[in-house]
């Protein structure tokens, strides 16, 4: 059992780096697939966990790639998906969180930059409504006017006209600027 533990170890760790690699995610399934069978209870329950943060990995590498613009997070996730994809289709109730990450690698990433003083109550009203609800395939990322930032959706990004000011992207293209929590929550219908 110990060398299972070492896969698991292995495919997080290289998720964190973001270094997914499709052969070691198919070393690590088929370890599991041919071990004795006195081990079984306790290795299905170190495969599903492994799987789970594998699967929690690859959908945090989109997600961080949206947030920084970094493209080998992306890669990584897709490397990790394109893996899982022959099991995703044939067993698809049991990749469930992989089901999550192929879908917000289709679907794309909604990103949502809020410039303005945080003890505002302009400013909180437009990150209420960006934050409103379950919304699994938007960032969002705040700033204080005039301030840098390390974050690339964030670089660039003021206060219009020294009022808190919400801008809705893909892809880093934005939409027109708006400073109304009602135009910003028409901006991100559907999204």
């Amino acid at each position: 059992m110990e060398r299972h533990n070492i896969f698991s170890i292995v495919l997080v760790a290289s998720a964190i780096n973001g270094m997914i690699s499709p052969a070691m995610t198919i070393v690590a399934i088929f370890s599991w697939i041919w071990l004795p069978s006195f081990m079984l209870a306790s290795t299905g329950l170190i495969f599903f966990l492994s799987m789970l943060v594998t699967a929690t990995a690859t959908l945090l590498l989109l997600r961080l790639g949206a947030l920084t613009a970094e493209p080998r997070y992306r890669a990584a996730a897709d490397g990790a998906l394109a893996t899982m994809a022959p099991f995703l289709a044939r067993y698809p109730t049991a990749f469930a969180q992989w089901l999550c990450a192929l879908e917000l690698a289709h679907a794309g990433i909604t990103e949502i930059a809020v410039i303005g003083d945080r003890a505002a109550a302009e400013t909180r009203r437009l990150i209420t409504v960006a934050d409103r609800g379950y919304h699994p395939f938007r960032v969002l990322a705040c700033a204080e006017p005039g301030t840098a930032s390390v974050v690339p959706l964030l670089v660039g990004r003021f206060a219009l006209h020294g009022r808190a000011t919400a801008f809705v992207c893909r892809d880093f293209a934005c939409r027109q600027p708006v400073h109304e929590p009602e135009a910003l929550a028409a901006l991100l219908v559907g999204r």
